[in-house]
């Protein structure tokens, strides 16, 4: 700073003007340094440049500062506006303006051709604010991004959509966060190749062949469903599609692609074609049992009425008893096919499963025999709102399947418990919406199924017994009950350790 305006007697102007610039540079230094901490908020940061500016000036005294952006302003205790100030307005680039004030509470300062401020002032004033501008500023524009992420990051999961990236000039594969938590798992260093483990090995290899085919043609999108693996070894239908991106000279360079979490349209789709055919069928058994109905019943009072008209030790009664029995065994068939076909009458009516279970007690124990072992694990845990005749058949199905499966010997296992089910495993099945359900389990230690065999239980008609040891009609009853009462059925097996069926129903107290 030029000297001259401070009255110095003993100390040079040489000295005086030295320590007027040491003054200038501690301030741009301080002001450098806190400007670059990330704890301070923009509050923080005008109160400090308000603070620090008074004591860069030459008369430190009576000099008081004021900093302000938007509607945020902080300032020296004694700062007053008005007189002739230093002021050095400013803007960012989120549309907020901002301004560095400096005043003297004596203007006696003043002088006549440069005013109450030397150049030196002013240039320092203009430094502190490019610097306050220029983090400010950073500071909207790191905000802003956070922001687009963060609506990406929204936009992205509420949609299940995820982003990858491969780098075709490097081989390595880039997977966004929502990839990463799509899949449970996170890229290995490498290409597609070094990533195809979590391609389900049925599918690798079309996956692959669709990726050196838009290699080969640029020009032409990626389309590609396929089954994923997660990190815990479950499956994920993904639908791929991606853009290959060349460089200057027109060779792939980059390949930029989407994935999108198909599943539940996948177990929706599959679930529709499972119904449509069961209707189809339903629809054929249930006029047929109506029609086989009929003459059972025609069988059955021709029967009675022989059997009334015979002695009762005559040795005909014996077959006629047979006849009977045979005519029952028929209905009961029959019963079966008109629930399959969704044509037995219906009486909904709040119903304690365990309550249920308890009644039916003995009845169950007769099916299972002597040598299986039913044990019960019942809560009272709610009512739901269902036929208790059609309830009593579904639990009755699932004992005799669990019996079956265990070749006459084992344990069969009842519990009923009560559970939320959430919004993400209600979207896999239809009509079943999120909430409380009761569950009834039912467990054996039999021997247990394989992929193949779990996939086709329900299929109406399909049996693993020998010919004529059963309709192959049970759960595919046990399904179309459980779907009445809008609910699902879900099934835990493996080979050699059993199986466990849960059937979930909405709690309707």
């Amino acid at each position: 700073m030029a000297p001259g305006r401070e009255g110095g007697g003993e100390e040079s102007l040489l000295r005086r003007a030295h320590r007027e610039r040491l003054k200038e540079l501690a301030a741009l230094h301080d002001t450098a340094r806190f400007l670059r901490d990330p704890s301070l908020t923009t509050s923080d940061l005008l109160e400090r440049v308000a603070r620090r500016l008074p004591d860069a000036m030459l008369h430190a005294e009576d000099a008081e500062a004021r900093a302000h952006h938007g509607d945020v302003a902080r300032a020296t205790p004694g700062f007053e506006p008005g007189g002739r100030m230093l002021v050095r307005a400013f803007s960012t680039g989120d549309g907020r303006g901002g301004a560095i004030e400096v005043v003297y509470r004596n203007q006696g300062h003043a002088e006549a051709a440069e005013g109450p401020f030397l150049a030196e002032e002013r240039a320092l004033v203009d430094s502190v604010a490019e610097m306050l501008q220029a983090e400010l500023d950073r500071r909207a524009t790191s905000l802003a991004m956070r922001r687009r992420e963060t609506e990406t990051a929204l936009a992205l999961a509420s949609a299940d959509l995820a982003i990858w990236e491969w780098s075709v000039r490097d081989d390595v594969t880039t997977w966004s966060p929502e990839l990463q938590r799509m899949l449970q798992r996170e890229a290995r260093t490498g290409g597609i190749g070094a990533n195809s483990d979590a391609i389900h090995p049925e599918d690798r290899e079309r996956v692959l062949v669709a990726a050196r085919r838009a290699l080969e043609s640029p020009e032409h999108p990626i389309e590609v469903d396929f089954r994923g693996l997660r990190g815990d070894g479950s499956i994920i239908w993904v639908q791929a599609r991606g853009r290959v991106l060349c460089d200057a000279d027109g060779r792939p360079d980059r390949v930029i692609g989407v994935f999108a979490d198909v599943t539940r349209r996948k177990v929706l789709e599959e679930s529709m074609a499972h119904l449509e055919k069961m209707e189809a069928l339903g629809r054929v058994a249930a006029g047929v049992a109506h029609d086989f109905n009929n003459l059972l019943m025609v069988v059955s009072l021709n029967a009675s009425e022989l059997q009334d008209s015979l002695a009762e030790a005559d040795p005909l009664q014996a077959s006629i008893s047979g006849i009977q029995e045979a005519s029952r065994r028929g209905m009961a068939l029959t019963w079966e096919l008109l629930t399959f076909g969704r044509r037995a009458a219906a009486h909904p009516e709040p119903v304690s499963p365990a309550e249920l279970i308890r009644a039916s007690e003995v009845v169950l124990r007769r099916l299972l025999g002597p040598e299986v072992e039913l044990s019960l694990r019942l809560r009272e845990v709610g009512r739901v709102l269902g036929d208790a005749t059609h309830l009593d058949r579904v639990v009755m199905n699932l004992v005799v399947n669990a019996r079956d499966a265990m070749d006459g010997r084992g344990t069969v296992t009842i519990e009923t418990a009560l559970e939320e089910v959430p919004l993400e495993v209600s979207r896999l099945h239809a009509d079943v919406k999120p909430g409380p359900h009761v569950v009834i389990a039912v467990s054996d230690t039999g021997s247990g199924m394989d992929a193949a065999t779990r996939s086709r239980i329900f299929e109406p008609f399909f049996t693993t017994k020998e010919p004529g040891k059963g309709t192959g009609l049970g759960l595919a009853v046990v399904f179309g009950l459980v779907q009445q009462c809008r609910g699902f059925v879900q099934v835990e097996s493996e080979v050699g350790r059993g199986s466990q069926f849960r059937i979930y129903l909405p709690r309707a107290d």
